[in-house]
Order: structure tokens, then C-alpha cells, then sequence
């Protein structure tokens, strides 16, 4: 507030304006079934964010943001209520697809690392399944995530060829004479 000599009337009304409330707190009309609330489309899309990053238990989100268990469920599945199910809410999958995005590409991120580190040095040393198992479980994450598309399915295929070595048994033996 710029400095400046005012009347003392002016004074008084600039003091009441700075001690009035600048906003007020507006209750909500009940619209929801049953006369609760209707939840707000950004704060279902935080529900549903915060639900598949896995940021908490279906019971913990719930309590966090005062709604139901079966809530939080339908809006990580698209839906604004369990009665709508069958018929996702555009703007609710959109959302919920881009964040599916950026958890697949973390998980892509982790396979290519891991397979990064499965060379033909610790193939000899570890057990193959052992580092396999790493890449399959970031295979099923990529896969879980993935929107389901009907007329374009999306399939990550990893395959692990183990050649089983030959040993001296598993040839016939022939004796040679030195002449």
C-alpha cells in the first residue's frame, strides 16, 4: 500500500476494508445421492491419481479425503460412482490415462535398466531366473497399466533363451591308437 497523507475518514474506510473478510466460506448445496455432497471433478481426479500411484490403501485415501472405499475404486476405474461403471467419465479416463502413462514409462524405464544389467557375464555367475524375475515383474507393471484398447492390443514380450551346455556325455567316445 503506497504511502500518502489521507483524512481521518479515509483512514477509518481503509481500515474496515484490510478487517473484512476478503472471501467467505460457502456451504455446498447437497446434490449427491442421499442428500451428500457432489465431489468435485479435480478432486476426484487427485482421488484417482493418488490411488494408482499407490500413494496409500484404498481405506487410507478414503479417510484422507472424507469418501467412500468404493469411491476411490471408481474413480481409479473411470467411473464417478459405483452405479457407473459401464459408462466411464471422459475427462475423469483421460486423466487417469495420462497418469497410467507416467507410471508405465517409470516402469518401462526400470525393465530397460534391468535388462540393461543382465549381460552373458552374470548369466554364467547368477542364476538367469534371478535376474529374469527382475524384468518380468516390470513387464507386468508396463502390462497392468497399459490402456486396454479393443481394436489395438499392446503386448510386451520378453524372451530369455538359456542354452544348456554340452557336456563330454553327450558324445560317443572314440579311441584313437598313436601310429
Amino acid at each position: 500500500m503506497p504511502m500518502m497523507v489521507v483524512s481521518s475518514e479515509e483512514f477509518e474506510l481503509e481500515i474496515m476494508r484490510l478487517r473484512a473478510p476478503a472471501s467467505s466460506i460457502v456451504k455446498m448445496d447437497k446434490k449427491g445421492r442421499n442428500g451428500a455432497r457432489e465431489i468435485p471433478d479435480e478432486i476426484r481426479k487427485l482421488i484417482a491419481s493418488t490411488a494408482l500411484a499407490g500413494e496409500g490403501t484404498g481405506k487410507e485415501i478414503a479417510k484422507a479425503f472424507g469418501v467412500s472405499q468404493s469411491s476411490v475404486e471408481a474413480y481409479k476405474n473411470d467411473a464417478v460412482s459405483t452405479t457407473t461403471y459401464d459408462k466411464p467419465n471422459a475427462d475423469l479416463a483421460n486423466h487417469n490415462d495420462k497418469v497410467r502413462e507416467r507410471i508405465r514409462g517409470r516402469a518401462q524405464n526400470k525393465l530397460a535398466l534391468a535388462l540393461k544389467y543382465i549381460t552373458p557375464e552374470k548369466l554364467q555367475s547368477a542364476k538367469a531366473t534371478d535376474l529374469s524375475m527382475v524384468a518380468a515383474n516390470m513387464a507386468r507393471v508396463v502390462d497392468k497399466v497399459t490402456p486396454k484398447e479393443p481394436d489395438r492390443a499392446v503386448q510386451n514380450n520378453i524372451i530369455f533363451y538359456s542354452p544348456q551346455q554340452v557336456g563330454m556325455g553327450n558324445f560317443e567316445v572314440i579311441d584313437v591308437e598313436a601310429t
